[in-house]
């Protein structure tokens, strides 16, 4: 899946929100959180619509790392990039591949 056809970008913000459920007390159960972490490349001369490589590669691999789980085996992956063809392309490489 190719998705480097982007064209621009929007600043925003966002509140995002997960809500969580001991499994034992839910009716239902959609999906199962295994693990969630971030990061942020800081203030660099490239600007925030240029992702780092190496940072970005470097906090997959501890995720996959500290959860125990081999990438093959997500089903899904909630992500975010600036909407640049070049953030889109680093996020292929690291997430999509």
């Amino acid at each position: 899946m190719c998705i480097c056809a982007a064209d621009g970008y929007a600043r925003s913000e966002a509140v995002c929100v997960i809500f969580l459920q001991k499994a034992r007390d839910a009716k239902r159960v959609y999906a199962k959180l295994v693990h969630a972490k971030t990061n942020n490349d800081g203030f660099k001369e490239e600007g925030i619509a240029f992702p780092s490589q190496v940072l970005q590669a470097c906090l997959m691999e501890k995720l996959y790392e500290e959860c125990c789980i081999n990438p093959t085996s997500v089903d899904f992956i909630e992500a975010h990039a600036t909407g640049t063809k070049v953030s889109l392309l680093i996020l292929e490489r690291y997430i999509m591949v």
